[in-house]
């Protein structure tokens, strides 16, 4: 592994661990052994090294993805929808790269947001939300305002989200695999919410 990579490793355990904030290039070039000067020489600083981290992450096939893989366009709007939130409750696996980089990262920006919020949001999390909000407004009817549907598009991924916090879910549950024993009656309840 050459030094670049090295460094690209060692930021994204530091901005997933820490946040944009809190992670500093010191600690980073300690964790990959590289001297200060070397995150300005490949990357052009801390904001650019975060900016490429970014891209890494919303590079990892999200349940966004998947559905569109598996030809859900195909499927009513509420199977779709299902199918979507089943999607995106495995990757709630503290395997899976989705948990381990992006979703914390997200979880960062929303409790202490860096400079490229902004980036962010318009790049990476806008479109996929304009996929989300078409589906809910095939589910809820053309007629249904804008703003329920982004009320409900909110609602959906804040619940689903919530089912990252590993350590909420085991203290309430008791259960380290709640998650993945109840896919089926945490995304059934979800889309419930939606219809009714």
């Amino acid at each position: 592994m050459d030094r670049k990579d090295k460094i690209l490793h060692a930021a994204i355990d530091e901005f997933t661990d820490k946040g944009y904030h809190r992670a500093t290039v010191r600690d980073i070039c300690n964790k990959a052994k590289a001297n200060l000067a070397a995150i300005n020489y490949y990357f052009g600083g801390k904001e650019a090294l975060y900016r490429e981290i970014i891209e890494s992450v919303f590079n990892i096939p999200d349940p966004f993805d998947l559905v569109v893989k598996d030809r859900t366009y195909e499927m009513k709007p509420e199977e779709y929808l299902l199918h979507w939130i089943e999607s995106f409750l495995k990757c709630t696996s503290s395997e899976n790269p989705l948990y381990k980089y992006r979703y914390k990262i997200i979880i960062h920006e929303m409790v202490s947001p860096s400079p490229l919020l902004p980036e962010i949001m318009e790049h990476k999390m806008l479109p996929r939300l304009a996929k989300l909000k078409e589906i809910v407004k095939k589910l809820k009817g053309s007629q249904t305002p804008d703003d329920e549907i982004n009320a409900l598009c909110m609602l959906t991924i804040g619940q689903c989200i919530y089912f990252f916090n590993k350590p909420m879910v085991e203290g309430f549950t008791g259960q380290k695999d709640f998650v993945d024993k109840n896919i089926k009656l945490i995304a059934g309840k979800i889309i419930k919410t939606l219809t009714s």
